[in-house]
Parts: C-alpha cells; sequence; structure tokens
C-alpha cells in the first residue's frame, strides 16, 4: 500500500508517540527523508508516494527522544552540539580543510557517515562563538546532525578539533563512543526546539 506525504507524517507521528509526547511530524520532513534517502518516493512527478511498509521499519528502527536531558546525559559533561542539515547538494563554493576539498552541502543517509564526502555535508562549516568552540575541542563534545529533527545512523560524533574556514568553523570529529552509537541505533527523532542553525543543546 501506498501513503500520501499526509498519511506518511500522521504514520511517523503516530508509531513514535511516548505516551503525551508526539513528534512534530509534517509532509515536508517526509519530503525531506526522500530527498536525503532515507525513505524512498515511489510516486512520479511532483506527486510523493511511500510504501507503507517502508515506514512502518523506519517508525520501528527511529529512537523517538523528547527529552533533551537525555541527549546531554550521553557525553560526561553534558557537552552536545546540535547542527541542522538539509538533504545534500553542490556547493556554490567548494572549501578545503587539511587537503581535502568538501563540494557539498547537507546529508546523504544512504552515503557511509565515516566517508570525506558525508563528513563534509553534514559538519559543513558553523557559526560558533570562538569561546564555545575553544570548550567544544576541551571536552571533546558530542555534536550530531539533524535533518527536521531526525539524525540517521552514525551522525553523532565527537569533536577532537576544529578548523577555521572564513568566519566560521569546520568541526574534525572521530566517531561517537560505542555507547553512544548504540543508544542511536539506526537513527533517532530528537524533539528539538526551533533556533539558530547550530548551537548548545
Amino acid at each position: 500500500m501506498l501513503l500520501t506525504t499526509t498519511q506518511a507524517a500522521d504514520e511517523i507521528a503516530t508509531g513514535l508517540r511516548h505516551g503525551a509526547d508526539e513528534p512534530s511530524v509534517f509532509p515536508d520532513k517526509v519530503v525531506s527523508l526522500a530527498h536525503a534517502h532515507r525513505l524512498t518516493n515511489k510516486g512520479s512527478g511532483a506527486r510523493y508516494m511511500f510504501d507503507q511498509a517502508e515506514v512502518e521499519a523506519f517508525v520501528t528502527d527511529t529512537r523517538f527522544v523528547p527529552d533533551l536531558d537525555e541527549v546531554r546525559q550521553l557525553h560526561p559533561a553534558g557537552e552536545v552540539y546540535r547542527v541542522s542539515v538539509k538533504p545534500r547538494e553542490t556547493r556554490s563554493s567548494p572549501f578545503t580543510v587539511r587537503g581535502s576539498v568538501y563540494k557539498w552541502i547537507g546529508v546523504d543517509f544512504a552515503d557511509d557517515p565515516s566517508c570525506d564526502d558525508e563528513l563534509g555535508g553534514w559538519s559543513g562549516v558553523w557559526p560558533v562563538n570562538h569561546n564555545v568552540v575553544r570548550d567544544l575541542v576541551a571536552n571533546e563534545a558530542l555534536v550530531y546532525a539533524s535533518m527536521r529533527d531526525y539524525i540517521g545512523r552514525g551522525h553523532m560524533r565527537t569533536i577532537v578539533d576544529v578548523e577555521p574556514v572564513g568566519d566560521r568553523y569546520f568541526f574534525v570529529t572521530r566517531p561517537a563512543s560505542e555507547e553512544v552509537c548504540d543508544w542511536l541505533g539506526a537513527g533517532a527523532w530528537i524533539k528539538t526546539p526551533g533556533g539558530p542553525i547550530s548551537a548548545l543543546l
């Protein structure tokens, strides 16, 4: 059975609900998941359609996190940084960090999250206060890439250094600890209030 974007959004919201807590899932978020290759568009032209079994599998594989304290507790000092990403697209002006050229912005969930293209896509270059940057590196903070509240497998990492790019910073990272990776699993939907493109939780 095929679902419309509205039906898929309702299925995800209902399936992830914990008691009175329900994620905010709209049709445009479902379309973003398709553009980032996390769900498969079975429609044609401008009409998006999704296989119900795939949507149900997405719900089964996704951890819903309504309380940000649960995320902060993943780091000994509670230091977790969020960056907001979009589906991958080509950058108008590629940048080079440590010999690697990054020509993308955004995330592609079909790609290996540890490859250079993907790290360039989601780590990106972020507007971060200098003092915050210093603390992120000193405390080896966690950073995660949130696309409309969704975080894919492997997209929560540990910051080990930064590289200035203009007036922004590129995060040099390594995979998060085994415990964090186990917690994230195949992906999570973290209920995050609206705010800047990147910020401490």
